[in-house]
């Protein structure tokens, strides 16, 4: 699949994180990979707001465990109670894997656990775990339409 093959309007990325930088070095890293559509939310409540804005034309959230205002685990809970788009959440954290087996016990069939990567993360596993929700998003997305 090439970079324009999987991008579309309908594939934007979300990348919620607190340090500014490791937005832009992951928007870098995405960008690289062929994805263009990139948005990003520095606070929680930011993303929050951004997803009750673009409804589904967001397919994928890279999230931070760690948030100021609300972790990443609230945010995915309160996610799963709301939004009624498919979306992939791929958890990032520098603090191990303490949340990992509580991430992927939440979720539901549209929202739901599409990965969990460590900082500093691989650029290529990062990339392939984005290419993995999104393609899980898709296909909810056709199942959602297919189903009256």
């Amino acid at each position: 699949m090439t970079p324009s093959e999987r991008t579309s309007h309908e594939e934007t990325i979300l990348i919620v994180d607190d340090d500014r930088n490791i937005r832009l070095a992951t928007r870098e890293i995405l960008r690289r990979g062929g994805y263009e559509d990139v948005l990003s939310a520095s606070t929680s409540a930011a993303a929050l707001e951004l997803l009750e804005e673009k409804g589904g034309a967001i397919s994928v959230v890279i999230l931070d465990v760690r948030m100021p205002d609300m972790d990443g685990m609230a945010v995915m809970e309160h996610l799963v109670k709301v939004h009624a788009f498919p979306l992939g959440v791929i958890m990032i954290t520098a603090f191990g894997i303490k949340e990992k087996a509580a991430f992927y016990e939440l979720g539901s069939d549209i929202v739901f656990p599409a990965g969990y990567v460590e900082k500093p993360f691989d650029h290529a596993l990062l990339l392939s775990e984005v290419t993995k929700a999104m393609e899980q998003a898709r296909t909810k997305r056709s199942e959602q339409i297919d189903t009256p």
